[in-house]
């Protein structure tokens, strides 16, 4: 496979598959994407991405590269195909022909329909499928949204189909476990990202409810209080406020710092039926991040007692730059 097909072929041989890639003459298309290795053409995605396999490489503009893929199909349990829809039944290569094959497909659009034949890349993908519109900042006072969407880094796309292809792959072989025949496998990167956000698909399709994106918190139909407040040097903790749990905890690690006054001692009030009782679905929620932000502004990030509170059994997190979790024991 190509670039596309890189993280299923990755999962394969983390579930313990021998894994073999099979490459053009002149080298995977993932082999020319950077970051690469300290000034030389060895790259660093293409390392990542193909640990743990085994790699051949195969002519297939020449009848004996075709022929040693069709020989290497027969001992093979599954085919994991990247390639554009129509290529290799133009070569003359019909997996098929291996009743016992799992043949998996992953295609950007689908290999019948009008967007068939299009090409894409890991932001178009994330752009048509909705996730990009669920990513970003809260909107203005006046509920106007003054800044674009986020497009979310690293090969996304490509990470929601090849991780639904494997799934499938793990299907179809537990069903040719019973009946010995393999099965084909399709995964559009379009459908695969289109059904990854969360609520927002079937919102719109059972109830035409759009969901609105928010800072550090799920898009929903409705603006909800933040979740994140802000030291006294100008960094962030997250908190989360799911249920009365958390309610309950919050009073009493409030009170070592000095910070319940005013806090009900059960802080009631649930939100209606239906209604997941985080920052804004009710007013006992939205007082608990209240009281957390007063804390939080107490300290520095670096003073920020949030490992207390994890202790003390509330969900808290102090929200990192990339390379502080790396160097973080």
């Amino acid at each position: 496979p190509g670039v596309v097909g890189l993280l299923a072929g990755l999962l394969c041989a983390g579930l313990g598959a021998s894994v073999v890639k099979a490459e053009p003459p002149e080298g995977s298309p993932g082999r020319r994407v950077g970051p690469f290795y300290d000034g030389t053409e060895e790259s660093l995605y293409f390392w990542g991405y193909n640990r743990g396999k085994q790699s051949v490489v195969l002519d297939l503009a020449d009848p004996a590269g075709r022929r040693r893929l069709d020989f290497l199909l027969a001992d093979a349990d599954v085919l994991i195909d990247a390639t554009p829809p129509g290529e290799l039944a133009g070569l003359g290569l019909d997996p098929a022909a291996h009743p016992a094959l799992v043949h998996a497909r992953i295609t950007p659009f689908g290999e019948d329909g009008p967007w068939a034949g299009f090409a894409t890349s890991d932001l178009v993908s994330l752009a048509l499928g909705g996730v990009v519109m669920n990513c970003g900042y809260d909107p203005d006072p006046a509920g106007h949204y003054d800044l674009p969407p986020v497009a979310p880094q690293a090969w996304h796309s490509l990470h929601i189909a090849g991780e639904q292809l494997v799934i499938g792959v793990v299907s179809a072989l537990l069903y040719r476990l019973r009946s010995g025949l393999g099965q084909k496998v399709s995964v559009a990167v379009h459908e695969a990202v289109a059904k990854n956000t969360e609520i927002d698909l079937m919102s719109w399709v059972m109830l035409r409810q759009p969901v609105y994106r928010q800072t550090c918190r799920h898009a929903l139909a409705t603006i909800t209080n933040p979740s994140i407040s802000y030291t006294k040097d100008g960094r962030w903790n997250l908190s989360m406020h799911i249920g009365s749990r958390d309610r309950r905890l919050l009073r009493p690690f409030m009170e070592r710092y000095g910070l319940a006054d005013g806090m009900a001692t059960e802080m009631a009030g649930e939100p209606p039926p239906g209604v997941r009782p985080v920052a804004g679905a009710s007013a006992a929620a939205t007082a608990g991040v209240e009281y957390v932000q007063r804390l939080t502004r107490r300290f520095t990030y670096d003073g920020l007692p949030w490992q207390e509170a994890q202790l003390a059994g509330l969900l808290w997190s102090p929200v990192r730059k990339p390379h502080e979790n790396a160097a973080d024991e």
